[in-house]
């Protein structure tokens, strides 16, 4: 059914094969790209945002424990408030993100334990710092090593396990992120080859599909007509064996036809020749002989006219022996 298709339409229908062998594969490539895609960037935009955030939470925690300090050593040195007071926004602010960030039950209950302990924290800070401006540094220090440490080593507790967790669960995504591209390329190398191998089958079948209707290649076809064109019906023509339907069987029978009309017209052409002579022969005979009736006429014509001369003058005779007698007769009356 397919080999009775017109070649146009064959070539149609395996490019559109072609289209969607490489169609598909590209399609699932890219849709699988496009999740590791929104997979990568969510494990940048939360896993690792949130990562950050705790670990921001951290260090500036330290980094407000390490101010609270300085400012007990030397409750004049200024740039020790400015720390502390930096350090308290910026915990604020990456806690603030951490809050604003998708998250699970765990990291919801953690992040309320962080808010709780750092605002009991943040009391304690702001009970030891009015100590400090009522100058009464000893109450600050033993404020310092009574609540607000422990209040910030159960904090410090609290976030390095958040820390452990969420660098445990950001190792394992980023293990499942390259495992997942590694399939990914695997998926795509294997679409390739499976389509590579795709488009190959189909120019073979489009190649067989036009040798098959041609019933060689190309270049002898093309030579095969031009010789067919110039008169040449002595060269061989070479076609398969079962091949019944293709351009150079056509052509072969047609210079079969041909040469055996040819052939026809040959003998026939030499029979009327022969005929012509025979007919020549013929007419020549005719000829003579109506040369040698003419000559025959023409003698017969003047024995004619001798015996109408000669009745002529016998007819004149028999006048004068009329008249001979006529005279006679009378001449015999008067004498008798």
């Amino acid at each position: 059914m397919f080999g009775s298709l017109r070649i146009r339409t064959q070539l149609l229908l395996m490019t559109g094969a072609v289209f969607v062998l490489f169609a598909v594969p590209i399609a699932i490539a890219i849709a699988s790209l496009r999740q590791t895609q929104e997979r990568f960037v969510s494990f940048i935009e939360i896993d690792n945002a949130r990562l950050a955030a705790f670990n921001e939470m951290y260090a500036q925690g330290l980094q407000s424990g390490q101010a609270l300090r300085n400012i007990l050593l030397d409750p004049a040195n200024r740039k020790a408030y400015d720390n502390l007071a930096q350090a308290v926004a910026d915990f604020d602010k990456a806690l603030k993100k951490a809050r604003s960030l998708p998250q699970d039950r765990d990291v919801a209950a953690r992040l309320g334990t962080v808010e709780g302990l750092a605002r009991r924290q943040a009391e304690i800070r702001t009970a030891l710092l009015a100590d400090v401006g009522a100058g009464r540094i000893e109450e600050a220090k033993l404020r310092l090593n009574k609540d607000e440490t422990p209040a910030w080593r159960e904090l410090k507790k609290v976030l390095l396990e958040s820390i452990a967790r969420l660098d445990n669960e950001t190792q394992a995504t980023e293990a499942q992120l390259a495992e997942t591209a590694a399939a990914r390329r695997g998926q795509i190398v294997a679409f390739s080859l499976v389509s590579l191998l795709a488009l190959l089958g189909v120019s073979w079948l489009i190649g067989h599909a036009i040798l098959r209707r041609l019933g060689g290649e190309p270049a002898y076809a093309t030579d095969a007509m031009h010789k067919l064109a110039a008169g040449d019906l002595a060269f061989e023509l070479r076609v398969a064996a079962k091949d019944s339907s293709s351009l150079l069987f056509a052509m072969r029978t047609t210079m079969e036809r041909l040469a055996s009309t040819i052939g026809n017209v040959t003998r026939t052409a030499d029979s009327l020749t022969s005929s012509a002579q025979q007919v020549s022969l013929t007419s020549q005979s005719l000829s003579q002989a109506s040369s040698q009736q003419a000559a025959a006429a023409e003698q017969t014509t003047a024995a004619l006219e001798e015996m109408t001369a000669s009745i002529g003058d016998n007819a004149g005779k028999a006048n004068t022996t009329s008249g001979i007698a006529g005279q006679a007769a009378q001449q015999a009356q008067q004498g008798g």
